[in-house]
């Protein structure tokens, strides 16, 4: 791939390839766990239509925060997505699928807490074996998507697997980053950041002399709550979505301060030598 350039795969994307492979370019990875979908059907009402986040590789899905009417309620923010966790784990996940990072919640975020929040997307991931000698001087990116609705979580980043029967450089840069969460608001807590993401490089000369980037994703900004009404409902923030390390959970929100959110955890940076990944694929 020439530098300038820009491929951009489907996230699950394997590439295998007899010969040697180089990247002087840019591959980005698309999205592919879904965020949390929730929409209020009547204004004050409890009723509401719901769909929780996607997984993808990670342990258990990002949560939504506790909903209420306004009042002094102290409404907790959701749970975060649980990560892989351990290296050990993530050294045997070598063939993902499409899910790579956990979604984000969704968190109702409007003034009166009756708007519809759609989550933020997980991260892909992209595999590439090759024959010949895998070289990276440009760009490979499979980063959690960063939150645009207020108390929304980031998502997780994705996983990005490369491997050669020869060896493998990168001089250049990896991404595989947690998403940011969204801002609290007048109705709702801050949203939690998402989880970095894995990065394995396996082959019998693996190095690693450009930038690996693997963290979390930041928390929601907190500002101060605004007036709410006791018929407004208002809600925690939601969650981030997990990967190789865990999202961070929503903030809470009472009537007159929002709680701060958590940060997702940096993921998981694997470089595996003298090991030749045939077998293994």
């Amino acid at each position: 791939i020439a530098s300038g350039i820009t491929l951009t795969v489907p996230s699950g994307m394997v590439l295998r390839v007899s010969g040697a492979v180089t990247n002087n370019g840019t591959i980005s990875v698309q999205t592919y766990a879904s965020g949390g979908f929730i929409d209020i059907i009547n204004s004050g009402s409890a009723d509401t239509i719901q769909r929780y986040a996607g997984a993808g590789s990670a342990r258990s899905p990002a949560a939504y925060g506790e909903r209420g009417a306004g009042g002094t309620t102290n409404l907790l923010g959701g749970r975060f997505g649980e990560g892989v966790g351990t290296a050990h784990i993530a050294a045997g996940l070598l063939r993902p699928g499409p899910g790579g990072g956990g979604g984000g919640a969704g968190c109702l975020s409007g003034t009166l807490g009756d708007q519809s929040s759609t989550g933020t997307f997980g991260g892909g991931t992209l595999t590439i074996i090759a024959g010949g000698a895998f070289s990276n001087t440009g760009t490979i990116t499979a980063d959690g998507e960063n939150a645009l609705g207020l108390g929304t979580g980031g998502g997780g980043g994705g996983m990005i697997i490369l491997a050669s029967r020869t060896s493998v450089t990168n001089t250049g840069t990896i991404n595989a980053r947690g998403g940011n969460g969204g801002a609290s608001g007048v109705s709702n807590g801050a949203g939690g950041g998402g989880g970095g993401g894995i990065v394995h490089l396996i082959s019998p000369a693996a190095n690693n002399t450009g930038t690996i980037n693997v963290g979390g994703g930041t928390a929601g900004t907190v500002g101060a709550a605004g007036s709410v009404s006791g018929t407004s409902s208002r809600q925690g923030g939601g969650a981030g979505g997990g990967s190789g390390g865990g999202g961070g959970s929503g903030g809470s929100i009472t009537s007159s301060n929002p709680g701060s959110a958590g940060a997702g955890s940096t993921g998981i940076q694997l470089i595996r030598t003298g090991v030749d990944p045939t077998s293994l694929f």
